[in-house]
């Protein structure tokens, strides 16, 4: 393998996800100055940027794109509750929306997702969501 970034602005990469074209979106854990998630845009050409900042998220931090690729949504935290949400980043904006609570708010460690190949359907993880063990969870 070969990598397509290396080095700063990258601390503690973990979740990641590939547009179409080659771009990636990837969560490092804590690379910004609160120790909170930034998302780095990779280009196809290697360059790498913080695209989003100060997202509180658990680990390993999930992050998918919309069948479009118009949204990101990384799993995260609520800054006020400390419960789980999916956050919903705009990609042409660099603008969070929406994020998404409904029946996830209880729980307060989000961690890995992974959209289906040809739906708006995701795969969600959550390791504090069962009595001893964490759940995967279907989101639509």
């Amino acid at each position: 393998m070969t990598p397509v970034a290396k080095g700063k602005p990258f601390v503690d990469p973990s979740g990641i996800a590939v547009a179409a074209d080659g771009t990636a979106y990837v969560a490092d854990t804590i690379a910004s100055g609160s120790r909170r998630a930034i998302i780095v845009k990779v280009d196809k050409n290697g360059m790498a940027s913080s695209f989003f900042s100060d997202l509180p998220v658990g680990y390993p931090c999930g992050v998918a794109l919309s069948l479009d690729e118009k949204t990101l949504i990384v799993s995260s935290l609520d800054p006020a509750k400390s419960t789980d949400v999916l956050v919903q980043i705009d990609v042409g904006t660099a603008m969070s929306k929406n994020p998404a609570t409904n029946g996830i708010d209880t729980f307060s460690e989000p961690a890995g997702m992974h959209r289906a190949k040809a739906k708006n359907v995701f795969a969600w993880a959550d390791s504090s969501a069962g009595p001893s063990v964490g759940r995967v969870f279907i989101v639509k």
